[in-house]
């Protein structure tokens, strides 16, 4: 029977805090205030924090600012 430990959650989960941060959130932004949305980024980080950490208990993957996604809302991305 599986059980919670605390260890083994921050050992899990500071890694994939630094994976998410690090591939998709840095980058995500980048896309945005290259495109000139000067939005603050602490808000956004935080919104997506708390909707991943409320979403998780029901299997829901992590929510991130994707870069891919910022590039194709702020029209950056080219169309074929």
């Amino acid at each position: 029977m599986p059980t919670f430990s605390v260890s083994a959650a921050i050992s899990i989960g500071v890694p994939l805090f630094i994976v998410a941060m690090a591939s998709q959130n840095v980058p995500g932004i980048a896309v945005l205030r290259a495109n000139s949305y000067t939005t603050p980024s602490a808000p956004l980080i935080l919104s997506t924090g708390i909707a991943s950490l409320l979403l998780a208990p029901f299997g829901s993957h992590g929510v991130n600012l994707a870069a891919i996604t910022a590039a194709v809302s702020s029209g950056a991305a080219c169309s074929i």
